[in-house]
Protein backbone atom coordinates (compact mmCIF):
# COMPACT_ATOMS: atom_id res chain seq x y z
CA UNK A 1 0.00 0.00 0.00
CA UNK A 2 1.22 3.46 -0.86
CA UNK A 3 -0.76 5.12 1.97
CA UNK A 4 -1.38 4.74 5.60
CA UNK A 5 -3.60 6.55 7.68
CA UNK A 6 -2.05 7.54 11.36
CA UNK A 7 -2.59 5.81 14.63
CA UNK A 8 -4.18 8.35 17.56
CA UNK A 9 -0.17 8.16 18.83
CA UNK A 10 1.62 8.66 15.58
CA UNK A 11 2.81 11.97 15.02
CA UNK A 12 3.74 13.22 11.63
CA UNK A 13 7.22 14.78 12.49
CA UNK A 14 8.12 10.85 13.14
CA UNK A 15 6.67 8.80 9.78
CA UNK A 16 6.98 4.78 9.99
CA UNK A 17 10.35 3.64 7.98
CA UNK A 18 9.59 4.12 3.96
CA UNK A 19 6.54 6.72 4.37
CA UNK A 20 6.13 10.36 5.03
CA UNK A 21 3.65 13.09 6.70
CA UNK A 22 1.09 15.25 3.97
CA UNK A 23 -1.79 17.19 4.61
CA UNK A 24 -5.17 17.34 2.84
CA UNK A 25 -4.66 21.02 2.80
CA UNK A 26 -1.53 20.44 0.72
CA UNK A 27 -3.59 18.27 -1.99
CA UNK A 28 -6.44 21.05 -2.31
CA UNK A 29 -3.62 23.71 -3.48
CA UNK A 30 -2.29 21.09 -5.68
CA UNK A 31 0.80 20.08 -4.05
CA UNK A 32 -0.46 15.79 -4.49
CA UNK A 33 2.99 13.51 -4.62
CA UNK A 34 4.79 12.59 -6.29
CA UNK A 35 6.19 16.01 -6.30
CA UNK A 36 7.96 17.31 -9.57
CA UNK A 37 11.39 17.77 -9.61
CA UNK A 38 11.17 21.64 -8.70
CA UNK A 39 9.26 20.84 -5.73
CA UNK A 40 11.71 18.01 -4.07
CA UNK A 41 15.01 19.98 -5.00
CA UNK A 42 13.12 22.56 -3.47
CA UNK A 43 12.39 21.25 -0.35
CA UNK A 44 15.69 19.63 -0.26
CA UNK A 45 17.19 23.52 0.01
CA UNK A 46 15.22 24.20 2.17
CA UNK A 47 16.15 21.77 4.46
CA UNK A 48 12.72 20.37 4.92
CA UNK A 49 10.30 17.73 4.92
CA UNK A 50 7.06 17.67 3.19
CA UNK A 51 4.64 18.54 5.72
CA UNK A 52 6.80 21.02 6.74
CA UNK A 53 5.80 23.90 4.25
CA UNK A 54 3.02 25.70 5.10
CA UNK A 55 0.30 25.03 2.13
CA UNK A 56 -0.31 28.40 0.32
CA UNK A 57 3.12 28.44 0.06
CA UNK A 58 3.19 25.35 -1.75
CA UNK A 59 0.43 27.37 -3.79
CA UNK A 60 2.57 30.36 -4.47
CA UNK A 61 5.69 28.13 -4.98
CA UNK A 62 3.07 25.78 -8.05
CA UNK A 63 1.94 28.86 -9.32
CA UNK A 64 5.79 30.83 -9.98
CA UNK A 65 6.39 27.41 -11.61
CA UNK A 66 3.72 27.76 -14.14
CA UNK A 67 4.10 31.15 -14.50
CA UNK A 68 7.91 30.86 -14.94
CA UNK A 69 7.33 27.73 -17.26
CA UNK A 70 4.41 29.79 -19.53
CA UNK A 71 5.73 33.04 -19.95
CA UNK A 72 9.69 32.36 -20.11
CA UNK A 73 9.41 28.68 -21.28
CA UNK A 74 12.15 28.24 -17.95
CA UNK A 75 11.79 26.71 -14.72
CA UNK A 76 12.61 29.00 -11.60
CA UNK A 77 15.14 27.91 -9.83
CA UNK A 78 15.53 28.23 -5.59
CA UNK A 79 17.38 31.89 -5.85
CA UNK A 80 14.30 32.82 -8.39
CA UNK A 81 11.70 31.73 -5.83
CA UNK A 82 13.68 33.76 -3.20
CA UNK A 83 13.32 37.09 -5.30
CA UNK A 84 9.77 37.00 -4.63
CA UNK A 85 9.35 35.77 -1.12
CA UNK A 86 11.35 35.27 1.86
CA UNK A 87 11.78 32.00 3.75
CA UNK A 88 10.10 32.67 6.96
CA UNK A 89 9.80 30.00 10.35
CA UNK A 90 6.58 29.57 12.32
CA UNK A 91 6.01 31.10 16.35
CA UNK A 92 7.62 29.28 18.99
CA UNK A 93 4.30 27.07 19.41
CA UNK A 94 5.36 25.79 15.56
CA UNK A 95 8.59 26.01 15.09
CA UNK A 96 9.38 23.58 12.69
CA UNK A 97 7.08 24.82 9.69
CA UNK A 98 8.12 27.08 7.25
CA UNK A 99 6.50 29.69 5.36
CA UNK A 100 6.81 32.28 2.16
CA UNK A 101 6.63 36.31 2.33
CA UNK A 102 6.41 38.29 -0.16
CA UNK A 103 9.32 40.62 -0.68
CA UNK A 104 7.90 44.36 -0.40
CA UNK A 105 7.91 46.09 -4.00
CA UNK A 106 7.99 42.36 -5.19
CA UNK A 107 4.28 41.09 -4.46
CA UNK A 108 3.90 38.56 -7.31
CA UNK A 109 1.03 36.60 -4.97
CA UNK A 110 0.66 37.90 -1.57
CA UNK A 111 -3.40 36.94 -0.45
CA UNK A 112 -3.52 33.73 1.13
CA UNK A 113 -5.62 30.99 -1.03
CA UNK A 114 -7.89 30.14 1.73
CA UNK A 115 -8.08 31.43 4.92
CA UNK A 116 -11.19 28.99 5.68
CA UNK A 117 -9.83 25.64 4.40
CA UNK A 118 -8.81 24.50 7.96
CA UNK A 119 -6.00 23.56 10.36
CA UNK A 120 -3.25 22.17 7.75
CA UNK A 121 -1.94 19.71 10.76
CA UNK A 122 -5.07 18.19 11.66
CA UNK A 123 -5.96 16.65 8.88
CA UNK A 124 -2.67 14.66 7.86
CA UNK A 125 -1.91 10.97 6.50
CA UNK A 126 0.93 8.74 5.23
CA UNK A 127 2.21 7.91 1.66
CA UNK A 128 5.05 6.13 0.78
CA UNK A 129 7.86 8.09 1.01
CA UNK A 130 9.69 9.93 -2.71
CA UNK A 131 12.85 9.82 -3.00
CA UNK A 132 14.58 12.43 -2.34
CA UNK A 133 12.00 13.82 0.40
CA UNK A 134 13.10 14.21 4.21
CA UNK A 135 11.10 11.37 5.64
CA UNK A 136 11.37 12.55 9.49
CA UNK A 137 10.72 16.35 10.15
CA UNK A 138 14.73 18.21 10.45
CA UNK A 139 14.87 20.63 12.71
CA UNK A 140 17.13 22.77 10.39
CA UNK A 141 13.58 24.51 9.38
CA UNK A 142 13.92 25.99 13.03
CA UNK A 143 17.07 28.59 11.88
CA UNK A 144 17.11 30.98 9.20
CA UNK A 145 18.19 30.26 5.67
CA UNK A 146 18.43 33.31 4.58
Amino acid sequence: RDTKLPLKTDCPHNPPEGFMAITRLMCLVGAIPPFPPFVVDFLRQMRIAPMQLHPNSYAYLYTLYIAYKEILGIEPTFDDVHFFYNFKHRTQETPSFSYFESVPKRKIISAPFSSKAGDSKLEWFYIRQQPGCARKWTKSSKASIF
